[in-house]
C-alpha cells in the first residue's frame, strides 16, 4: 500500500489556498479599486476646480495652477486628459446632468456638483460650480481615468511573477511549521506507546493532550493500555495458579510411579511401561517448573538475592558437573578460554541456572563431532559469557526466533531432539534481571553463538 506524506499534502493545500486567494484579492481588488480610483480622480477634479477657480479663463494656466498644487501625487498627472470647457462658449462635450448612468441627480459636496453620465455615448466624469450653469466646468474622459488603474495591475502583475519564488519558499516554511506543530501531538503518543512493554504497563506515563483536539486519542490510548495490562495480569495469574495447582497432582503421580516402577518385576514389560510414565511426569514436572518460573519473570517476581561473586570460579564450577563429572557428556570435546578473577553482583542461582540452560541447548543442537567453545572475556568496564556450538540447518532467521517461547527450530530436523523450547527463553530473562543483554547469533562457519554481556562488580 502506497502511502502518500502528510508534509506534500499540507504543502499543497497551503499552494491551492494561497493561489485562491492571489486570485480572489485580485479579482475583489480590480472591482473596488477601479471604483475607488474613479472616485479620487473626480475628487481631484473638484479639487482643481476649488482651487483654481481664478485661472479656469485659461486652460493652461489652470492645468499649471493644479499641478503645482498636487506636485507628487500619481492622480494629478489626470490632469493632462482634462478638458475645461464653458457652456456659454459650447464647447463642453455635452450637457451637464443629462444621460445620467444612474437615476441619482448630480452630487453636491462643497459648492461643486459633481456628475458621472453619457455624452455622444461616451461616460465622462464632470464638476462645476453649484448653482452656477453656465460657469467653467472640468471634464474627463471615464477611459482615460481607467488608464491608472491598467497601469496600476500591469505593474502589480510584473511584480508578482518576481515575488513566486519567495511565496514558494515561505510555503515550504510554513509546511514545514505547520507538520511540526500538527505531528507533535502525535509524535508524543508515539514515543508513549513505544515505550509500552509488559513490565511497565501499569505505570507508563499517560501523555498529555497538548490540543483539545487530540484529547480523544490520549483517551483511546489510555483505555487500550488499561486494557492490555489487565489481560497481562490475567494471563499472568493464570499461568502462575495453573502451575501452583498442578505441583501437587504431579508430585503424588511422580511418587506413585516410582512406588510402581520399584515393586514390579525387574525388565518387565509393565516395569518398562511404568517407567515411560514416570519420564512423561518428570517432563510435564520440568515443563511445569519453567513455566512458573517465566511467569514470575512476566510479573517481575522472581526471588533475587544479589551478591558479588567470582564468575570465573562458578563458571569453571559448572563446567566441571556439566562435562568432566557427566558421563554422558564425556563424549563431548570442550574448548574454553575462562578469564580469572571476574567479579559480578548477581544473584548466584539464576546466572547458575542461565548458563546450565546455554550448556544444555548447545548440547542439545550439537553436530555429531561434538564440541563446545565456552569463553568469559572482560572489556572496558564490563564482561562477555559466551557459548559457541557447530549445528546444521540452521534457519536463517534463528536470531530472530530463538528467544520466542516453545520455538525448537524446524520441526523436521528438530522431532529427534528432546527440549521444550523453553530453555533461551528463560535465559533472557534471567539476563534481563541481572541488567545484562543476552544475544544469539549464526556464524559464516555452522555454528550457533550465543553471549552475555552484562558490566563488571566495581566497588565505587
Amino acid at each position: 500500500m502506497n502511502q502518500r506524506s502528510l508534509k506534500l499534502r499540507i504543502f499543497f493545500l497551503l499552494l491551492m489556498i494561497t493561489i485562491s486567494v492571489i486570485i480572489s484579492n485580485r479579482y475583489i481588488a480590480q472591482k473596488f479599486l477601479a471604483d475607488q480610483l474613479r472616485d479620487d480622480i473626480h475628487a481631484d477634479m473638484g479639487h482643481a476646480m476649488s482651487a483654481c477657480s481664478l485661472k479656469t479663463a485659461n486652460k493652461l494656466e489652470f492645468l499649471n495652477c493644479f499641478r503645482t498644487m498636487g506636485r507628487g501625487s500619481v492622480i494629478s498627472y489626470m490632469s493632462d486628459y482634462y478638458v475645461l470647457c464653458h457652456p456659454l462658449i459650447g464647447d463642453c462635450p455635452g450637457v451637464f446632468g443629462q444621460d445620467s448612468l444612474s437615476t441619482q441627480p448630480p452630487k453636491n459636496k462643497n459648492g461643486l456638483d459633481y456628475w458621472r453620465g453619457l455624452a455622444n455615448n461616451v461616460v465622462w466624469l464632470s464638476v462645476r460650480p453649484s448653482g452656477n450653469l453656465n460657469g467653467a466646468q472640468v471634464w474627463l474622459k471615464q477611459s482615460d481615468a481607467d488608464i491608472v488603474v491598467q497601469q496600476m495591475w500591469a505593474l502589480r502583475d510584473r511584480n508578482l511573477f518576481r515575488v513566486v519564488p519567495f511565496i514558494f519558499l515561505m510555503l515550504l516554511g510554513f509546511t514545514w511549521l505547520a507538520a511540526q506543530v500538527f505531528l507533535k501531538p502525535i509524535k508524543t503518543l508515539e514515543r508513549s506507546i513505544s515505550t509500552l512493554n509488559a513490565d511497565n504497563l501499569a505505570t507508563n506515563s499517560i501523555p498529555i493532550a497538548t490540543y483539545q483536539e487530540f484529547q480523544s486519542f490520549v483517551n483511546v490510548y489510555e483505555n487500550l493500555r488499561s486494557r492490555l495490562n489487565d489481560s497481562f495480569i490475567k494471563a499472568r495469574r493464570f499461568a502462575s495458579d495453573a502451575s501452583h495447582e498442578l505441583r501437587t497432582p504431579l508430585t503424588i503421580l511422580r511418587g506413585n510411579s516410582e512406588h510402581l516402577i520399584a515393586n514390579l518385576p525387574p525388565g518387565s514389560v509393565l516395569q518398562v511401561s511404568a517407567r515411560k510414565i514416570g519420564d512423561e511426569v518428570e517432563r510435564l514436572i520440568d515443563i511445569n517448573e519453567k513455566l512458573l518460573l517465566l511467569s514470575r519473570a512476566d510479573a517481575s517476581s522472581l526471588v533475587q538475592s544479589f551478591k558479588v561473586i567470582n564468575l570465573s570460579d562458578t563458571l569453571n564450577e559448572v563446567l566441571s558437573d556439566c562435562f568432566y563429572n557427566n558421563v554422558d557428556n564425556s563424549h563431548v570435546k570442550v574448548i574454553k578460554n575462562v578469564a580469572a578473577n571476574i567479579l559480578f553482583h548477581c544473584d548466584e542461582t539464576l546466572i547458575v541456572q542461565m548458563i546450565h540452560n546455554l550448556i544444555d541447548n548447545a548440547l542439545r543442537y550439537n553436530t555429531g563431532n561434538a564440541w563446545v567453545y565456552i569463553s568469559l572475556l572482560q572489556n572496558e568496564g564490563e564482561f562477555r559469557l559466551s557459548v559457541e556450538n557447530p549445528s546444521s540447518n540452521i534457519p536463517n532467521n534463528l536470531s530472530e526466533l530463538a528467544f520466542h517461547r516453545f520455538y525448537r527450530g524446524d520441526e523436521s530436523h528438530t522431532r529427534h531432539i528432546d527440549g521444550l523450547g523453553l530453555g533461551l527463553s528463560i535465559c533472557l530473562e534471567i539476563a534481563k534481571v541481572l541488567k545484562g543483554k543476552l544475544t544469539l547469533q549464526t556464524t559464516s562457519n555452522q555454528t550457533v553463538l550465543v553471549s552475555f554481556t552484562a558490566p563488571l562488580y566495581s566497588p565505587f
